[in-house]
């Protein structure tokens, strides 16, 4: 397995959103689910997180620390094939969880 940095992700929000971006961008109306704005969509879920938004939307979670600019990495199998992705709200390298699993690079 081999684990290398692709990029990373900015937050002004202090959480950190994950799914499809066709459910969500450029679309003409908001899936209902989510509200039909900024606020509307923090009052439905925020007390809740981590949440996992209905029909598959995505998940929604807190950071660590708040705002600020986190790396991404993917997890990649001995094909190449990507298998996962994390990103890391620590305030140091994947060092320790790197040393742990043999065979894993970042």
């Amino acid at each position: 397995m081999e684990m290398n940095k692709i990029g990373e992700v900015g937050v002004d929000s202090g959480s950190v959103f994950i799914g499809d971006p066709c459910y969500v961008i450029h679309q003409d109306k908001l899936p209902e689910s989510l509200g039909e704005s900024w606020s509307d969509f923090c009052d439905k879920y925020r007390k809740d997180l981590p949440v996992s938004l209905p029909n598959g939307l995505g998940v929604w979670s807190l950071t660590r620390y708040g705002d600020g600019l986190y790396p991404v990495y993917e997890l990649l199998d001995e094909d190449g094939r990507i298998t996962g992705l994390y990103v890391d709200f620590t305030d140091h390298p994947l060092k320790e969880i790197i040393d742990g699993i043999k065979g894993l690079s970042e």
